[in-house]
């Protein structure tokens, strides 16, 4: 939790975000879980924020969550923290950059949400109707296990290497 992205990120969801699901859920927990988090970080810690620094295992951390934000604005690269989530079946609410890289959808696989209304009310109705999210977390887990895989990327490589071992090059092109 020491890179500016993330920085960023927490503090606009406990700034702009969390009160507006704070109005609606007043037990609302907010867990920023992350290695070295910044003195700017652990600031944001209170009643309803929850700051843990560097955890042994994410597992536990998704077993007491209902939902997973990803309220980035900036940075790129795909992120890890998306597939974690994604991966052990969790609703995930996100922004554009949290998504970029990825073949996920939008109210398919995830809901990407870029202005803080937007993505408050995203948190409030799956925090309220989890339930209503059950095809969304099952059509996610197969884009997973379809495309994200050991086995489908070691697929997906052996179907290229093998595409291009079959491409003449230019130079055999002259040979002839």
């Amino acid at each position: 939790m020491d890179y500016e992205p993330n920085i960023q990120a927490v503090k606009w969801f406990c700034k702009d975000i969390l009160p507006l699901i704070k109005n609606k859920i007043q037990d609302v927990k907010f867990y920023i879980v992350g290695k070295d988090p910044t003195r700017e970080v652990k600031k944001l810690k209170n009643n309803n924020v929850i700051v843990t620094g560097k955890v042994k295992d994410m597992k536990n951390y998704f077993n007491i969550t209902n939902i997973c934000v990803i309220p980035l604005l900036s940075g790129g690269g795909v992120k890890i923290k998306l597939f974690e989530a994604l991966g052990n079946g969790k609703i995930v609410i996100t922004t554009s950059k949290g998504v970029e890289g990825t073949i996920f959808v939008n109210n398919e696989h995830l809901m990407v949400r870029n202005h803080a209304g937007e993505f408050a009310q995203a948190c409030i109705e799956a925090l309220s109707n989890p339930e209503d999210y059950n095809n969304m977390i099952s059509s996610t887990l197969n884009v997973i296990e379809n495309n994200y895989c050991w086995n489908a990327i070691g697929s997906y490589y052996n179907e290229f290497l093998e595409k291009l071992s079959r491409v003449e090059t230019l130079q055999d092109v002259k040979r002839r």
